[in-house]
């Protein structure tokens, strides 16, 4: 599985790779910090958080493009109903 997440970000966040992040979490060594697996604030796991919002984020904003490209349907003017409305209107 490649790493979508650039070098740069990962230094910047002081975080894992994904394969080092999916190894520590499914196979922690002995002396991997317990509380912060616990609580969700080891690196490695905030990596893969990172990874899933990152995702979620993508697939939202493939949704809106989409929807975006399809457009709404036409509706048809309405000139009938305004015309038999607006006589009747006393604020016209």
């Amino acid at each position: 599985m490649p790493d979508v997440i650039p070098e740069a970000l990962l230094q910047r966040f002081q975080l894992p790779g994904l394969h080092a992040s999916l190894h520590l979490l499914h196979q922690p060594p002995p002396d991997v910090d317990i509380e912060q697996l616990t609580f969700g604030q080891h690196p490695a796991t905030r990596r893969l958080a990172l990874e899933e919002l990152l995702a979620h984020q993508l697939s939202l904003r493939e949704v809106r493009l989409r929807i975006q490209a399809d457009g709404a349907p036409t509706l048809p003017s309405g000139r009938s109903l305004q015309a038999r409305f607006c006589p009747s209107c006393p604020l016209l």
